[in-house]
Order: C-alpha cells, then structure tokens, then sequence
C-alpha cells in the first residue's frame, strides 16, 4: 500500500506537496488523512516547488522495513471480505486488533534486552538492527528457506540487495514462494509460532543457556533451530542432547582427554578457545544445580565485554595513564575504603580522596597488623603510595619501586604465572582497565563490591576469588596458581568431563 504512493510525483500542477500520510480512526468512514500544504502563493517557478518541497521534508524519518512489513500484514487482514458488508467490517476490525496486540507483545519483548542478549549477538555480527523485529523476519526466511545464516552474518537473502529495505524485500519474496508452494499457508500463524518457539527456548532454563552459549560463541540461530527441530530429536531431551552434541564438537573437536586439552591450552595462541570454555563453565556450573533459577546475563555479557584476565597478576608493569588510578586503588584497599565502582558512585576531586586519604592513614587499622614481620613495611609503603598519588614529578623508576614493593607485601609471586586456565578468569573490560594488574586481593575486594551492588559477575569469578574451588584456601589474600590454579583446572575439567561424557 505504502508503494503506490512512492511513486506521486511532488512537483504536480496543483502546486501541492505530500508531506506525510498518518493512520487515522477516528470515525468509521475515514481511515486516513493528508497532510499537504497549498502552495501557490509561494512557488513561482517548478525550481521554487522542488526547494520548497526539500525544506519541508528534510528531516523526517524513513519508513523501516519492519514497517513496511506491518503494513502489508494489515492490507492482507483488509482484503478479506465476506458477502455480507457489515460482518466482514466487524470481522476485519477485530482481526487488525488482534493482529496489533500479537505485533506489539512481540515488539516489546524483542525490546527486552536479556532476551535479545540470549537470541543476538550484537559483538559478532555484522549487521545491526535499529528496529529489532526485523531479525524475527531475517530468522524466519533463514529457517523455512533452509539457508541457515553463516555463522556471526546477516542471515542469508533471498534477494541480493545493498539497500536499507533488504528484509522487506526477502519477506516479500518468501510469501510469494510460500504461498506458491502452499494456497492455504497463513503468514500471521507461521510468524506467531516462530515467536512462540524463541520465547518458550528463553523460559526454559536448559535450553535458554545451552542455545545462548552457542549464539555467544558464533553459531547463527537458525542454524540451532534447525539443529533442535531435527526429525530425529523426539523429546525434549534428545533436543537438550543435540545443543550439548553440537556444543562439543564446537569447542572440544577430537580431544582424547580433557584434563590434557585443558592443561596445553595457553593465552596466547588459544584465547578464543580459552574464552569459550570459561564461558561453557559458567553455564554448566549453573546448570548443574536444578534447583536454582539464577540464569546466565548473556546482555550483560556483551555489554560490560568481558574477556579473559590473569587471577594472579603478571609482572606486567601499568602503563603511564593507568599508574594513578592503579595506585589510588591499592590505596583504598590498604585503608579500607570503598573502591570505585564503573557506573557508581561519583569521585571525588583529587584534593578531596587525598584529604580522605590522609586521614585514613592515621586511623585505619592495618591488614598486615598481626604480622610483625611486615608492619612496619605496610605502614611505609602507605606513605610511599601517597606520596606518589599526590606528586606530579614522578619518574618510572618511582614507580617500578612501588610497584614491586607492593607485589611483595601482598605475596604476589615473583615468577611470572603461566599464561594457562590455572591463571586465568573472565574479567569485564572496566576492571581489566582499573585493576588488571592490581594484587589479587585487590581484585577480590573489588568482585565483592561489584555483587553487592548487584552488578553482574559470572559465579565462577565470583567463585575465583572467593576461592571455593581451592582445596586448602589459607589465605584469601593471594593466589597460587601451583596450588589454586590447578584445583580450578581440575574443578572445570570434572564438570565438563561428566557433562560431555569425556575421558
């Protein structure tokens, strides 16, 4: 309907200039309205309508193709008339009603950004969407024409176009397929279902991890559905049985024994392996408490960018930029005051967190206070550390001598750690960047905080720090990655080996 009026020419004899065609109900003869300028007084010449019309129109936004879809969905409901006049009006008027509160919850939950997280990967695909229903059409002519979209890609077209309106056209193109194929396919029943299907995918618990690891991991939606909707896959089991079969072959190809894989996997050359097992951890690792509703924040998980982190700091020396704030953050630890939260609480000015600082270490009691071998250190390497957080005429080796000083207080090793899953953890980007090369326990207080003001942690870094996979945890203070690194290692080998039926 829409397309018959693209082509009005702006420039007619009348001298009128369409400006815009609104939807309107207000009694039961009109249906729409005009919106138009006469402009004879103003245009003298065909040059002075086409600038006219310009200005009028500058600015106003295009239709999107999800529009462009709705429509075509109501002049379908509009076209289907009965003998008697009356009847078929009430009848079209009840369907559009019906059609409107069927679009409009499928809308808003498409808008639920915890059920986009779990069905769109914004990070690794290409193409974005401004109105996110558009991606239910894009999934639907992928599934029913079978061309699954390639994996992190815009779904497959049917039509090849560059131009802003390729799901409408693939949409069209479908229906017209369908209904060759089939005279009684109904479009509104095949939408409804496809949204029924992805929303009882995200209320199941099993399903809504297992399909969301594989969406987060780069495996394309409508190639799961086709996955899950095989003839073979009976029940509900065998389909919760066909993600996990997917899922190892994904990420463990043809690992004879899964402790070895885990342990020869090293940060640099497997990052993205590394990456996805972490990631399967934290899923199986709720999973495997059936009792819990706690759920995955695969939004969450995009947003905050969350990737691998050393538990266990190496001797990586803060660059410039960083040396303040890694400093004012092992300060805070030291006098126990509350860090800085990203999205928290405002900071303060830097004359105030000094004047706060100060007086802090005057009162504040000391961590290492039972300790006698390092009292005196603890209590020099806190002036020290403000004295370099007030000072603008720092030098690098001021720096480097602080920096292992503290490395020494808080037991931090000083070989550097192995770049293995004995030693590594996801982090978000916001702590990588204020506290990846703070001591560990400065990390932990960190993890703490961020959960009690409910802010999202996976539970195995949580886990991490809180160290509920270390057999012996004598000290909350350090980490060991000889000792709780490798019960960490053997923790996410065990639960994946009896999860994934390996050696």
């Amino acid at each position: 309907m829409v397309n018959e009026y693209c082509g009005l020419d702006p420039y007619s004899p009348q001298k009128l200039a369409l400006i815009g065609l609104l939807s309107a109900r207000e009694t039961d003869t009109k249906r729409l309205q005009f919106i138009w300028y006469n402009i004879s007084d103003q245009c003298k010449t065909d040059n002075d309508e086409i600038d006219l019309f310009n200005r009028l129109n500058k600015g106003h936004l295009s239709l999107t193709s999800a529009e462009l879809i709705k429509a075509g969905f109501c002049e379908e409901i509009r076209s289907r008339t009965t003998e008697k006049a009356e009847e078929s009006k009430k009848a079209i008027e009840y369907e559009e009603q019906r059609f409107f509160r069927e679009w409009n919850e499928i809308e808003n939950q498409f808008q639920d950004d915890s059920f986009w997280g779990f069905i769109y990967n914004e990070k690794l695909s290409d193409k974005k969407y401004d109105t996110r229903i558009e991606y239910l059409f894009d999934l639907l002519i992928a599934c029913q024409s079978e061309q699954p979209e390639d994996s992190g890609k815009a779904p497959a077209a049917l039509i090849s176009s560059d131009d802003a309106y390729i799901t409408f056209h693939n949409y069209e193109e479908h229906k017209k397929l369908e209904k060759k194929k089939n005279k009684s396919w109904d479009e509104r029943e095949e939408l409804w279902s496809f949204y029924q299907t992805l929303l009882s995918w995200y209320h199941d618990r099993q399903f809504y991890h297992l399909i969301g690891f594989l969406v987060q991991t780069g495996e394309s939606l409508s190639s799961i559905k086709l996955t899950i909707e095989n003839p073979e896959n009976t029940t509900r089991e065998k389909m919760i049985a066909a993600l996990r079969n997917r899922i190892s072959q994904t990420v463990f190809e043809q690992c004879s024994e899964l402790y070895k894989f885990l342990e020869d996997l090293d940060f640099n050359r497997d990052k993205g392996k590394i990456r996805d097992i972490l990631l399967l951890f934290n899923i199986e690792y709720l999973l495997q408490n059936e009792s819990s509703q706690q759920r995955f924040q695969f939004d969450s998980y995009q947003s905050l960018s969350w990737d691998l982190e050393h538990i266990c700091s190496r001797t990586n020396i803060p660059g410039d930029k960083d040396r303040k704030s890694w400093t004012e953050n092992v300060l805070r630890y030291m006098l126990k005051m509350p860090l800085l939260l990203p999205g928290g609480q405002k900071k303060d000015s830097k004359e105030k967190v000094i004047e706060k600082f100060k007086e802090k270490i005057e009162s504040s009691e000391l961590l290492y206070g039972h300790d006698p071998t390092k009292t005196e250190e603890e209590k020099s390497l806190r002036l020290a550390l403000l004295q370099y957080f007030v000072s603008e005429t720092n030098t690098e080796k001021d720096f480097i001598e602080l920096y292992k000083r503290t490395r020494a207080l808080f037991d931090e090793p000083e070989d550097i750690p192995k770049d293995d899953l004995t030693n590594l953890t996801l982090l978000d980007a916001g702590t990588n960047r204020g506290y990846g090369n703070s001591p560990f326990a400065v990390k932990r207080q960190y993890i703490i905080e961020k959960e009690k003001a409910s802010l999202f942690i996976p539970p195995c870094t949580r886990d991490v720090f809180m160290k509920t996979f270390s057999v012996d945890a004598h000290s909350l203070l350090y980490w060991i990655p000889n000792s709780d690194g490798v019960h960490h290692l053997r923790a996410i080998s065990e639960l994946l080996k009896k999860t994934y039926d390996l050696k």
